[in-house]
């Protein structure tokens, strides 16, 4: 079916309408839309300005910035130069880091976004920077940290111009105090098209406190390089300072790694050249004048001060295709004047060389001389010269040239010479009339080097060689006495001592056409050397000879076949010598050598000082040497090498080690890799009285990055001679070990470490110990063996370990570490990180142990008092740095049964440096210590600072408590276990073990009770307890009795004794009475306050009573269990009750002096023979009273009652 084509327009028509409609609405209903659009960007930079989204924008731009940058005000539009204004920065501690008043842009907003690559100019004015120096770096370098460690890249701009005006710069330098820039003024231009890539400009005042300002102006221009690797380009920097203070330089020298500062004031003007890439640079000094100069430097010239009133240096250098130029050099100041002019070799890749040098200079024209005034440096630099303090220089100076021509035959020729000197020395003028003169002449030809003249010539010494290689001498003759007598005459030569005399020579030849012959000698007669810290050198007659012999092929040496070195005194003698002709060229030549040397060990210790420090050592005994090696440039091999020493006798008291072996052999036989810095070692044993082992396959890589150890060791050794190692002869020993060791070592490497695995075995092992003698008693340690009491003995022990040393890291790991006893099982693991520096230890563990064996084995020791029972597992962890600590104790030194006479002495040394942290965990089951119970337990630990604290203690004793929160002090030697104000002890049994053992102390009269009840508690005040000289405890408390009683011991019965015959005396009808009393004594609720010092046990006011009897103590007890005890009885009253005559003694006490120890008490009874001689005058002036009264009653009768 067909549409209306009619009325298909008419539906189109009406769509068409519609849609015009539609159209014309929205447009008219989003022109206001538009039309805001449009105004809110014309007004986005002033919204930006006036807004915090300035703040927003400029935080997210600058979010590497390590500090805070704010805007004041800003101008911002489309059509204007951007402006702000009062800028502030400051570094993340809110300290200022620079204040701008105003910056503006040379381009408006508009433009700097359409030339991002030509941004055109920036006006700063009279901005403030705040300069923070320090030797590591400044404040800005901190606040620009993030950007300086981003990676360069690529500039995005092509032309930039940055003008500043009127700046200022306050500096703090940490050192060199404060100082500033004043009126900075700064041009730079940076373009990236043809010409300058760089143009600066600037002017600027610097001022320091108490000078005057000095002007810098400095103008820099950089090409551009075709080599985009040489970023720098070619360029020229023109400079000039007027008046400048040197000390603000201090800090740029500081940062260049120069340990120098400057002080006076610096005009100068100059210009630096360079081409591409800094090369070819030329330096052009045409003025440098400092006035009232000062320079020191501690790491050059100590503490001394180069001073001068002026400095004056001038002059050209460049540097071009490898050479030096110097053009009119000079320089002038009060104490030197240098010339120079002339081309210097820049120096050789391989190193300094002094043929190279000759064969260089005589090839350009040099001249370099120069004075210098011996008098003026003295007196500035008396410590590093070591000018003695009464000598004063009052003359002198050193002249010196050098100078080659290229003019007819090239030549180079050096002179020395010192002249004119004079001294006050001990107010005594004192003049050197002879000079000291070094000269040389040298050439270079075609044949060689040439001496034509060297000549060393002074009043004490005369050096003269001269020759060609062909044919030539050298001789030197000095009186070493004569020299270091007018050395010392200026020069405070401390301990430095030289004797004796020098005489040597040298000759050389071709004898033949094809042979070249050498040989000398140096002659030392009564030669003694002596310094600070070295053994002294002393020699009657020493004499070292060398020869030698070429084989020539048109003039140039091919083989040497004979060659020997021959060093001989009275005693000793050195010789190495060549075995086989040596063919060369030089470079692969291979030397084979034999060595012998014999003599004495303390001879031959001081010769070896200049190769090998032996600081500390001291030796002898008798050495025999045989060695073949063969050397060459890439190692040196020894097969085979024996060392026979006899007799001998080593010892270094700072490491601890005193040797005594009748004689010690070791053969080895190996090489030494000299570029891969490798030893190896094939097969090597040592044997002595003490150890023996032997190694094989040893490889050393020595110390570098990869640093490795391989090979395998087997060794046994006698424990109780290896102890005499470290067991110095002036000390008393006080323990003993006694067992023999044998074990192994493997050790493996891989990419990254190297690994031990070792064992040693320990059989009939023993440890005994005796008491410290008094200081300065001499003793043989043979001479008491009975004194001797062994602590511990175990048939057999086991030490194993694994251990991984990461030379990389530095880090040694300790996978397994063990030590397996019959009652003791002991495994550490751990780490130890930077092993070579401080040597961090992490290191934790378990210990296994029978409290009941171990207590068993260590009785003689502890004693039948104290018994530990409970098979436990202790756990610990410590760290802390190994290389600090100063724990070396030596209160127990280790000796041998063949140790000579010996002097006692006593040493303290700290124990556990502060640094150490770590927590231990152990327990047992039962505990018997003098008398006192105590129940399960499970003690905890930590230790810090050097002490370590035990968690609260809660455990059961006695059936009562023990509370407890100790802690030791490891600071130092002894160790000290510290209690604080607190209960101790609390409801503990009383028992007559507890009173015999350490009850007594406190309360004498308990001693060897026969039997006890009752309870009491223990309170502190404080307490401190040497461990493990416990007699000098300091400790105050309280003892409370809560009542008992106990059966009398003999010193009771002496106090009961003597009460009783107080009773007696006073009351006769007693006399027989209460002995049934005085079966038990009763304790009564009480407390006794104790004090211990200086080894005595001080108590007041105990009591206890028998019967009707009343006795009270004080006084002390010493731990040596000595008296010095006061027993006080008070007169009951119904003693005296129906004797009126003794009424005077109501209410009074008599007191017993009690002295003697605990098995002999001596009680004083003179108070009682006093009593009883009183009673007897009191009897007969009573009978005497009764009498005349009786007559008196008979005379006058009765008396009247009343």
């Amino acid at each position: 079916m067909h549409g209306d084509p009619h009325q298909g327009r008419s539906v189109r028509k009406r769509w068409l309408r519609l849609r015009r409609v539609v159209r014309r609405r929205w447009l008219f209903g989003m022109l206001p839309f538009l039309v805001l659009a449009a105004a809110l960007v014309a007004m986005a930079p002033t919204i930006v300005a006036n807004t915090g989204l300035l703040h927003k924008i400029l935080s997210a731009a600058l979010v590497d910035f390590d500090g805070r940058i704010t805007v004041g005000s800003a101008s911002l539009g489309w059509l204007s130069p951007v402006v702000a204004r009062d800028i502030v920065a400051v570094d993340s501690q809110g300290t200022p880091l620079a204040q701008v008043p105003s910056l503006r842009s040379q381009r408006s907003l508009l433009g700097l976004i359409f030339h991002q690559r030509d941004p055109g100019g920036f006006h700063v004015e009279t901005p403030a920077i705040f300069l923070s120096l320090r030797p590591d770096g400044s404040n800005w370098e901190d606040a620009l940290s993030n950007y300086l460690d981003q990676p360069g890249g690529e500039s995005t701009v092509d032309r930039l111009q940055v003008k500043v005006t009127g700046a200022t710069v306050h500096v703090r330098d940490s050192i060199a105090g404060q100082w500033q820039m004043e009126d900075l003024d700064l041009d730079l231009m940076m373009s990236h098209g043809e010409g300058p890539w760089l143009e600066m400009r600037a002017t600027t005042d610097v001022r320091s406190a108490g000078a005057s300002p000095g002007r810098i102006t400095a103008e820099l221009v950089c090409q551009a390089t075709v080599d985009p690797d040489q970023s720098l380009g070619s360029g020229q920097l023109v400079w000039q300072v007027a008046n400048l203070p040197l000390s603000p330089m201090n800090a740029v020298l500081r940062r260049a790694g120069l340990d120098v500062e400057l002080a006076g004031i610096a005009s100068a003007a100059g210009e630096w050249r360079w081409d591409d890439g800094l090369a070819n640079p030329q330096w052009r000094l045409s003025k440098l004048n400092a006035q009232q100069f000062a320079l020191r430097s501690p790491a050059w010239i100590g503490e001394d001060t180069i001073t001068s009133n002026s400095l004056d240096i001038r002059g050209l250098v460049s540097q071009l295709g490898g050479q030096w130029r110097m053009e009119n050099v000079a320089v002038e100041s009060d104490f030197a004047r240098l010339e120079a002019r002339g081309t210097l070799p820049q120096g050789s890749d391989r190193g300094f060389d002094w043929l190279d040098l000759i064969r260089d200079l005589q090839k350009e024209d040099v001249r370099i001389s120069g004075r210098l005034d011996i008098a003026a440096l003295a007196t500035m630099m008396p410590k590093m010269l070591r000018i003695r303090p009464t000598t004063q220089i009052t003359s002198g100076n050193v002249t010196f040239s050098l100078a080659s021509q290229t003019g007819g035959e090239p030549s180079f020729s050096a002179s020395l010479q010192a002249a004119d000197l004079a001294a006050i020395e001990d107010g005594r003028p004192v003049a050197w009339k002879e000079p000291i003169l070094a000269s040389a002449d040298f050439r270079y030809t075609a044949d060689g080097p040439v001496i034509d003249q060297l000549v060393c010539h002074a009043e004490f010494m005369d050096v003269v060689a001269s020759g060609r290689w062909n044919s030539g001498s050298a001789s030197i003759q000095g009186d070493l006495n004569r020299m270091v007598t007018e050395m010392g005459r200026l020069v405070d030569l401390g301990e430095f001592r030289m004797a004796g005399r020098i005489d040597g020579q040298l000759q050389w030849e071709q004898s033949l056409a094809e042979r070249w012959e050498t040989n000398g000698r140096i002659e030392l007669r009564e030669f003694e050397l002596a310094m600070a810290d070295m053994l002294p050198w002393k020699e009657d007659h020493l004499i070292v000879d060398v020869a030698g012999q070429a084989r020539l092929d048109q003039g140039e040496v091919t083989e040497i076949p004979v060659a020997s070195f021959d060093l001989r005194s009275a005693k000793d003698r050195l010789t190495v010598r060549l075995t086989e002709a040596v063919r060369l060229p030089w470079p692969q030549a291979s030397w084979p050598l034999q060595l012998q040397a014999h003599g004495l060990l303390e001879t031959w210790l001081p010769r070896l000082q200049p190769m090998v420090d032996l600081q500390g050592w001291q030796a002898s005994g008798t050495i025999d040497l045989m060695a073949n090696a063969t050397v060459d440039p890439q190692r040196v091999a020894a097969e085979p090498m024996r060392l026979v020493v006899r007799d001998l006798r080593a010892q270094n008291r700072d490491l601890g080690v005193f040797l005594d072996e009748p004689t010690v052999r070791m053969e080895t036989a190996g090489f030494w890799d000299l570029d891969a810095n490798l030893l190896n070692a094939a097969d090597t044993t040592l044997t002595s009285s003490t150890v023996a082992l032997r190694a094989r396959e040893i490889q050393i890589q020595l110390p570098g990055d990869r640093t490795s150890i391989r090979g395998t060791i087997g060794y046994r050794g006698d424990l109780n001679r290896l102890a005499g190692w470290f067991q110095a002869p002036d000390q008393v020993a006080t323990s003993r070990l006694n067992g023999s060791a044998t074990g192994t070592v493997l050790a493996t490497h891989d990419d990254r470490s190297t690994q031990l695995d070792w064992t040693m075995d320990v059989v009939d092992f023993a440890y005994a110990t005796r008491d410290q003698l008094a200081a300065g008693v001499p003793v043989r340690a043979v001479s008491l063996p009975q004194s001797w009491q062994e602590i511990w003995r175990e048939a057999s022990i086991r030490f194993a370990g694994r251990q991984r040393y990461d030379s990389a890291d530095d880090r040694l790991h300790i996978d397994r570490l063990s030590i397996a006893a019959s009652e003791l099982q002991l495994e550490v693991q751990g780490q130890i990180d930077r092993l070579m520096d401080q040597a961090e230890a992490d290191l934790q563990g378990t210990l296994e142990y029978d409290l009941a064996a171990v207590t068993r084995n260590l009785q003689a020791s502890l004693g039948e008092s104290i018994r530990l029972a409970g098979r436990q597992q202790g756990r610990f962890q410590i760290a802390g740095p190994l290389r600090s600590a100063s724990a070396t104790a030596n209160s127990t030194s280790l000796v041998t049964s063949s140790s000579r006479t010996q002097a006692a002495t006593v040493s303290t040394a700290a124990l556990v440096p502060a640094a150490w942290r770590g927590s231990a965990r152990a327990g047992w089951q039962s505990v018997d210590l003098h008398g006192l119970q105590l129940g399960p337990a499970d003690l905890q630990a930590t230790l810090r600072h050097s002490v370590l604290q035990l968690d609260p203690l809660d455990v059961p004793v006695s059936r009562g408590r023990i509370l407890a929160e100790p802690r030791l002090d490891l600071s130092a030697l002894p160790v000290r276990l510290m209690l604080d104000q607190g209960p101790l002890l609390e409801n503990v049994h009383i028992s007559p073990e507890l009173c015999e053992t350490w009850l007594k102390y406190v309360a004498p009269i308990l001693s060897d009770a026969t039997r006890a009840e009752g309870t009491f508690s223990l309170t502190l005040d404080n307490a401190t307890v040497p461990v493990p000289d416990s007699t000098m405890t300091a400790a105050r408390g309280v003892l409370t009795i809560h009542g008992g009683r106990v059966g009398p011991g003999p010193l009771a019965q002496e106090f009961l004794g003597a009460a009783q015959q107080v009773r007696t005396i006073l009351d006769s009808s007693r006399s027989n009475r209460g002995d049934q009393a005085t079966t038990w004594l009763v304790l009564p609720e009480q407390q006794v306050p104790f004090e211990v010092q200086r080894g005595r046990v001080h108590h007041r006011g105990l009591t206890v009573m028998a019967g009707d009897l009343v006795l009270r103590t004080s006084g002390s007890v010493g731990f040596d269990q000595t008296l010095a005890l006061m027993a006080e009885v008070p007169i009951q009253d119904r003693w005296i009750a129906d004797k009126r005559l003794l009424q005077g003694l109501k209410g009074t006490t008599l007191q017993l002096p009690v002295q003697g120890s605990f098995s002999q008490p001596k009680t004083d009874r003179r108070a009682l023979t006093d009593l009883n001689q009183q009673m007897m005058r009191d009897a007969a002036s009573g009978a005497l009273e009764q009498g005349i009264g009786r007559g008196l009653q008979q005379l006058f009768g009765p008396r009247p009652e009343r």
